[in-house]
């Protein structure tokens, strides 16, 4: 209970922190303070910080990007996180193709199959590592080819950044989500 309650001060003094941010090293502390927010499952108070900054020359834009895609999927925001990618730069890389990823979902959720097939072809080209969850759930989101013996292995996720999206993707889906995924979640 102690610790419940350390924790919790703890969480508050640093979502208010105020760092100037024209000193290099608080933005190096606001980065770490962001990233343990994240880390700790507090995406909530990670997004909150970062919506409050104007980080786009920041080196952790692309991190900070991520966390505001994951927060926005993980409360079930579609349509803003599909206006939301629409204004990045096109220079931003973000981690395990989430951006062409996120665009081929949104593609599908504006009933542009055409559009969406031929981003995911684009995708399973560029991939290294082909993502079986995420093509999994692409197949069933834009033909409604799932059987129930096709399960989703969430033990085996690429990225545990990549879990909003699945999420969001299942959601859609209406597929029933196992105790892997909501262990993972």
């Amino acid at each position: 209970l102690q610790t419940d309650i350390l924790k919790n001060e703890l969480f508050v003094f640093l979502k208010d922190l105020n760092l100037d941010f024209n000193i290099d090293k608080n933005k190096e502390t606001f980065f770490l303070i962001v990233n343990y927010f994240y880390n700790s499952g507090n995406i909530s108070h990670a997004y909150q910080m970062i919506k409050n900054r104007d980080l786009e020359n920041d080196k952790y834009f692309s991190y900070y990007t991520t966390i505001e895609i994951n927060y926005l999927l993980s409360t079930f925001q579609l349509e803003k996180v599909c206006n939301y990618k629409q204004t990045f730069n096109k220079n931003i890389d973000l981690e395990n193709y989430l951006l062409e990823k996120l665009d081929i979902f949104c593609s599908i959720l504006d009933d542009k199959l055409l559009e969406a097939d031929l981003l995911n072809s684009i995708l399973i080209e560029t991939e290294t590592t082909l993502d079986t969850n995420f093509q999994l759930l692409y197949k069933y989101l834009s033909n409604g080819n799932f059987s129930d013996d096709i399960k989703i292995n969430f033990t085996e996720i690429v990225n545990l950044d990549l879990i909003f999206l699945y999420s969001a993707m299942a959601r859609i889906a209406e597929i029933p989500l196992d105790e892997n995924f909501l262990e993972i979640d």
